[in-house]
């Protein structure tokens, strides 16, 4: 095991320890908080590789595009 889990994982197997008395509330939310923020930054992570890579754009790096900004930048006579 690589020590590393999802939050739903996590959240069940914590909710079993609490019902069979092995871990206290606190030790509950703590490990859920935790596991909690680490996907998000794992999410955040991925989400930043996979665009630098170009794995979203059909193989062009997002940075390496001429025409980068106009994904960030909605066209000014257009509202979202």
């Amino acid at each position: 095991q690589s020590g590393c889990q999802l939050f739903t994982g996590n959240t069940a197997t914590m909710s079993m320890g609490l019902f069979e008395g092995k871990v206290t509330k606190r030790q509950l939310v703590w490990s859920w908080a935790v596991s909690y923020i680490g996907n998000i930054i794992g999410c955040g992570l991925l989400a930043f590789v996979a665009s630098y890579t170009g794995l979203l754009t059909g193989g062009l790096p997002l940075w390496r595009s001429r025409q980068w900004w106009r994904s960030a930048v909605p066209p000014s006579g257009r509202r979202s």
